[in-house]
């Protein structure tokens, strides 16, 4: 009797061994497929790493992700390219069958999470130029100038706008100015309050495969760090 119960404990500890095996094996499969997906899907892009843990018993032959961490680096959406991308979420619902036959990451739902973005200098450069030609910025500690040319009357200034930005609804961003220098021109209230309200530009965080919140905008001597919540 004790050698067979001695056999049947063995026995046991060897399943679930090889059980706790097979799953880790298989989480470290689907978290390269997303790490392959993501390269795929956004061209460009040069890392991606991904960690997660899946509940096999409960939910996750479902899809169900209890928790998944990711960070790209040069995550590229087309002319938009954003350095460091991180994002820590709970209760992610993957399409299996999409990430596996197609390499395409469907996020059919997030239960709650926490995002972050660091931008530089040169990359919100691009970015804003996608929305208005000819403009240009520079980065300082707590705030930014955007230089651009200012019609007024028949004649074409250079300005500089000093401003900050400000969390839009959902991934938007506005840049709000808050003093305007042209040159040794004093403008008027009525004309430099116009112009404030001009250069109230909308950025956005486009094409990201999840919809989150900006809740943080912090600009820095040479980046912006964006954080979100979904």
């Amino acid at each position: 009797m004790k050698i067979r119960s001695g056999l049947l404990v063995f026995t046991l500890v060897c399943s679930l061994a090889i059980i706790g095996l097979t799953i880790l094996k298989l989480d470290n499969s689907i978290e390269r497929q997303l790490e392959l997906a993501i390269l795929d899907g956004y061209p460009g892009t040069t890392k991606a790493d991904v960690g997660l843990k899946i509940n096999w018993l409960k939910d996750g032959v479902q899809g169900n992700i209890a928790s998944l961490t990711v960070k790209i680096y040069d995550w590229r959406h087309e002319s938009l390219q954003i350095n460091i991308f991180q994002g820590d979420f709970i209760n992610v619902q993957i399409n299996w069958l999409q990430l596996f036959r197609k390499k395409q990451i469907i996020v059919e739902k997030i239960g709650q999470g926490n995002i972050l973005a660091a931008i530089d200098e040169t990359n919100l450069n691009k970015m804003i130029n996608r929305y208005y030609r000819g403009l240009s910025i520079n980065l300082e500690e707590n705030g930014m100038k955007v230089n651009l040319n200012v019609k007024i009357l028949d004649y074409t200034i250079r300005a500089i706008v000093h401003g900050t930005l400000i969390p839009g609804t959902g991934p938007a961003l506005y840049f709000v100015p808050e003093k305007i220098d042209i040159g040794k021109y004093e403008l008027s209230e009525n004309i430099r309050q116009d112009l404030f309200k001009k250069m109230k530009i909308p950025l956005s965080l486009e094409k990201i495969p999840f919809t989150f919140q900006v809740t943080t905008v912090k600009i820095m001597q040479n980046k912006i760090i964006i954080e979100g919540k979904v």
